[in-house]
């Protein structure tokens, strides 16, 4: 919405199902503090049309909600302003479009201000993508928890606002090894060696939860046959994912015959498993069709997903992947 924004011509931006039930309010709002004009099915869903603008305006935001997709649409929208737009945020988040625009960020008085104007403009380059670590922390977690088993993982990004969840597995007690690290564009990169771990529950400290946002469901899995009980709270940002996150992740859970709490911004489960052969429910997230088909084949009977074909949103190679690496 940031690109089209600055364009010449109407743009309209669809999706499916799943993306379509995402509330995109957050998202227009601070674009039309800018001068844009949006229009959008029942005020905040997809699809949202985008006008082009005589001018774009630039502004002073402050975040009012720890989401890098909203900062980074406020960010492009600024490279067609000639004075700097700012985006302020209290708590931080995954910054790769900082770091690649290679904007002057500024930290002040407890916040992040990260500024952007038509001097920040791209140019056409070569650049190397590392490998992402959201979809690599399915394999990390089916590695920790599958007995005499090691994996290596090769240039896997490294960006520091997304290695929250190997921290939390580190801390877990997993053997999780960072080699061969590089750095390219800014974004740092490397390879990550794991091997089986017997995992132990921690504390999840509030500030780390935006920068493990998307691996909160397969962190769940592994909680789940770590000691102790697993608990995720100031997570409420997971209720606006491609589905309820925390209602189904608890939903699925539950199936188990597992003790679960459901709360406003997270979840507690512990106690043993006492179903099998289930049917977890995925709502067409792919997020968490990877992660409860993980959990089925750690089941000792097995289990099955619904809709799993919305892997193919992030990962189409999925399954080949675990075959790849594994005789289950």
């Amino acid at each position: 919405m940031g690109i089209l924004s600055g364009q010449n011509f109407s743009s309209v931006i669809t999706g499916d199902k799943s993306l379509s039930s995402r509330p995109m309010r957050r998202v227009f709002e601070p674009l039309s503090l800018m001068g844009i004009k949006t229009e959008a099915a029942s005020n905040q869903f997809l699809p949202i049309k985008i006008y082009p603008s005589q001018e774009i305006i630039p502004i002073k935001y402050e975040m009012s909600v720890a989401s890098a997709q909203v900062k980074s649409a406020i960010l492009f929208a600024g490279l067609h302003c000639t004075s700097p737009t700012e985006v302020i945020e209290r708590i931080p988040t995954r910054n790769h479009t900082e770091l690649m625009l290679g904007l002057k960020i500024i930290n002040k008085d407890e916040k992040i201000i990260s500024v952007v104007s038509k001097h920040n403009y791209p140019e056409a380059n070569e650049y190397f993508i590392s490998s992402d670590i959201s979809t690599a922390s399915i394999f990390i977690v089916l590695t920790l928890l599958t007995k005499q088993s090691e994996l290596l993982i090769k240039n896997i990004s490294l960006n520091e606002t997304r290695t929250g969840i190997l921290k939390v597995l580190q801390k877990m007690g997993g053997y999780i090894e960072i080699v061969n690290e590089n750095i390219s564009n800014g974004e740092k990169s490397g390879d990550v060696f794991v091997k089986s771990s017997e995992l132990r529950n921690i504390k999840i400290d509030h500030a780390i939860i935006p920068n493990i946002i998307d691996e909160i469901p397969i962190l769940a899995v592994a909680g789940l046959f770590a000691d102790s009980s697993f608990e995720i709270r100031n997570a409420s940002e997971l209720r606006k994912k491609e589905s309820d996150r925390i209602n189904l992740i608890c939903y699925n859970f539950r199936l188990l015959g597992l003790n679960v709490i459901e709360y406003e911004d997270g979840f507690k489960l512990d106690g043993d498993i006492q179903n099998q052969k289930v049917i977890f429910k995925s709502s067409g997230d792919h997020r968490m069709a990877m992660a409860f088909s993980i959990l089925s084949l750690l089941l000792n009977e097995g289990a099955a997903v619904n809709n799993f074909e919305c892997v193919k949103i992030s990962n189409p190679n999925f399954i080949n992947q675990i075959k790849s690496i594994s005789y289950f």
